[in-house]
């Protein structure tokens, strides 16, 4: 299996701290808790790479202009199909959107296509999780974002994903 190659929001130390709590209060029997230092809120996935297609992404979100925002973390819950438990938003800031759709109109000319089903910005923090019954977060976690990443994954390694390159938000 290749390396699968995603872009998301990367937290910060201070974030990742709290999401870590919110994993201990959502851990259950059985489940698998992501690694801290994989924590991240997807924007847009890839799939498996061919250099071309790299290299295309990359200029993709070279070109790219979005100014800095916030997003605030204020719920948790599940997917039960995927067995995945998550924390994410409830209202999802129009930047965020933006940023998104901005994202996806510079990369469609490279041939990648946006996924039909509705976007749902969330950080994964179980897998192998029984259903969670949705909540809201008691202490919301705020969550600055002045950059995003392109990741990719390594097999066999733990952290799992590794961030290929940063790209500030400016306005």
């Amino acid at each position: 299996m290749g390396e699968r190659f995603f872009f998301a929001l990367w937290p910060e130390e201070e974030q990742r701290q709290a999401l870590r709590a919110v994993q201990a209060q959502l851990d259950q029997p059985g489940s698998r808790r992501v690694h801290p230092a994989d924590f991240h809120l997807t924007l847009a996935f890839l799939g498996i790479l061919s250099p071309a297609q790299l290299d295309c992404a990359l200029a993709a979100a070279d070109s790219l202009s979005c100014p800095p925002f916030a997003v605030q973390l204020d719920c948790f819950g599940s997917f039960p199909r995927a067995r995945v438990g998550w924390c994410g938003l409830r209202t999802h800031p129009s930047e965020l959107r933006q940023l998104v759709n901005r994202l996806w109109s510079v990369l469609e000319p490279c041939g990648f296509r946006r996924e039909q089903r509705p976007y749902h910005p969330h950080v994964t923090l179980l897998r192998k999780a029984k259903p969670i019954r949705p909540g809201g977060l008691s202490q919301p976690i705020a969550w600055p974002v002045e950059s995003f990443v392109l990741a990719h994954s390594k097999t066999g390694a733990t952290p799992r994903y590794q961030v290929r390159k940063r790209w500030p938000l400016s306005p």
